[in-house]
């Protein structure tokens, strides 16, 4: 409803892509372009979001993708329930599709704001929540029961860029995320932190933030040479830059850590 209550059932099912905005779209005449201007004062609010995110070779099994110029777009009171994102759940940055097309959005153009939101009984494959090289912010949020398929892709499984964390602020430049009053319970991982960001990511956190369930952490794989037993528990794992490629670069672990460990109780919503 126009109110923009959760309560007002608008649900959004399954499909190719759920939300995208993306900057450069195939005009008849044209071929594809580039958009218009930045997306800014964005409000998302009161949505439902459920149902089995297809995979596709455009936008890789995302459900929502903001791959366009914007500040201040803001997510509030949503919820994803019961949903299966073939690779990530939320991405913002430039997507596969426009790398293909040669487009590409500049550092810290794009802004989003995750706000009051609930994220429940979900599959994932990848990255839960991504920042390519932009903004991304988590507010009061609920994440619980969120979990990774029996057969996971070959990776390095303790690495931190192992790829299947809660939230990934990296990928060769700039991002800025942030982390406020969230709770997290029982949500599965592979990586030695449940955040990972960048040599040149702008972080910051505060509030109070809970994990509640087991840490688990699979075995290295034997490609990794920078797998140690440096598991940064509860926290935030900050890649270095190296003069070569690494698919497994080495690492550190901020302190303190972001969440409080608890062993009982369940989060709210």
């Amino acid at each position: 409803g126009l109110d923009g209550k959760i309560s007002d059932s608008c649900v959004l099912s399954g499909g190719l892509v759920q939300i995208v905005s993306q900057y450069s779209h195939n005009h008849p005449d044209y071929g594809y372009v580039e958009t218009s201007p930045n997306i800014d004062n964005v409000l998302i609010k009161g949505l439902t979001f459920t149902g089995q995110v297809q995979g596709s070779g455009i936008f890789g099994g995302i459900g929502v993708a903001i791959s366009h110029p914007g500040k201040n777009i803001r997510f509030q009171d949503c919820a994803w329930i019961d949903v299966t994102a073939t690779k990530r759940l939320f991405f913002v940055g430039t997507n596969y599709l426009m790398e293909l097309l040669g487009f590409d959005l500049s550092d810290l153009v794009t802004d989003v704001w995750i706000e009051n939101c609930l994220f429940e009984d979900i599959f994932y494959e990848e990255e839960f929540i991504v920042a390519f090289r932009q903004g991304v912010h988590l507010r009061n949020l609920t994440i619980r029961n969120i979990q990774l398929p029996e057969l996971l892709p070959v990776g390095c499984g303790v690495h931190p860029n192992g790829c299947r964390n809660l939230l990934h602020c990296t990928q060769g430049g700039r991002s800025n995320c942030s982390l406020y009053d969230v709770c997290v319970e029982n949500f599965d991982s592979t990586g030695a932190a449940p955040i990972v960001i960048s040599q040149e990511t702008e972080w910051s956190s505060g509030g109070n933030n809970f994990w509640r369930g087991p840490l688990e952490y699979h075995p290295p794989s034997k490609d990794c040479t920078n797998c140690t037993s440096n598991f940064c528990d509860l926290g935030v794992a900050r890649l270095e830059d190296t003069d070569t490629f690494s698919m497994f670069p080495p690492y550190t672990c901020l302190d303190p850590p972001v969440f409080e460990l608890q062993t009982t109780g369940t989060c709210p919503g």
